[in-house]
């Protein structure tokens, strides 16, 4: 199978792609991980041969918004999307201190040439855009960085029910009980805009966040009254 897996900056994506891969193998799958490639044309082309198998999975790291071909890939079920969020001002201040520790290190990229605060939120805002867009395809499942911090073995649960595996939530947890084997762990905090954010610059990022705010809000929403792919990505990720 092909498993796409999203993640806005900073929401502990490369820790859910470490978790989906150790899934799949507890699971007794072979995986092969892809760390950069982008899900184009030559991409679903080069493995096609993972969307008729259920055994071998490829994993695609991605931050990107999705082409067509791949929007209707997943729309098909010939892959899926796996995808993490966290509230857009942790994950703009956690950019932002990223930045300084890629200059420290004379690193050249993109996240090394964010400056400032609402560098980082422009950053957020396009990882927001392009996480929407894949929920449209009706096929993304959701964990929040905050189960991904504090309640791993819950995430894994979210993962294997995406995946229709069966794997040890126990024994795949116990692979990253030491920290050091997150890949790009950060400090884990939940809530950071709380203590590191004025109630000006947090009011000024939510008006960007209007899709953000209705996403979170969504739980108190009648399933009558929001559109069904919105109803489909809610379901997901366990709002009533």
């Amino acid at each position: 199978m092909i498993v796409i897996q999203f993640g806005i900056h900073k929401s502990a994506s490369s820790f859910l792609a470490q978790l989906i891969e150790a899934c799949l193998i507890e699971a007794e799958h072979s995986v092969l991980r892809k760390l950069s490639t982008k899900p184009d044309d030559q991409f679903f082309a080069e493995h096609e041969r993972f969307e008729q198998t259920k055994t071998k999975t490829v994993i695609l790291k991605q931050h990107a918004r999705p082409k067509p071909l791949a929007r209707q890939k997943v729309a098909d079920g010939k892959a899926l999307v796996i995808a993490s969020y966290r509230d857009p001002r942790d994950a703009a201040l956690s950019v932002l201190e990223a930045s300084e520790q890629e200059r420290k290190a004379l690193n050249n990229n993109k996240i090394a040439a964010i400056h400032t605060l609402d560098d980082a939120v422009d950053l957020i805002r396009k990882d927001y855009t392009a996480f929407f867009e894949w929920a449209k395809t009706e096929r993304m499942t959701c964990i929040s960085f905050d189960t991904l911090a504090t309640d791993v073995e819950t995430a894994i649960g979210v993962i294997c029910r995406s995946l229709n595996i069966s794997a040890s939530s126990k024994n795949v947890a116990s692979l990253f009980s030491d920290k050091t084997k997150i890949q790009r762990f950060n400090k884990g905090k939940l809530d950071r805009h709380k203590d590191e954010m004025s109630f000006e610059d947090q009011a000024r990022i939510m008006k960007r966040f209007d899709d953000y705010s209705e996403f979170v809000r969504s739980q108190e929403v009648s399933k009558a009254n929001t559109p069904r792919w919105w109803r489909s990505l809610r379901d997901r990720i366990g709002i009533p």
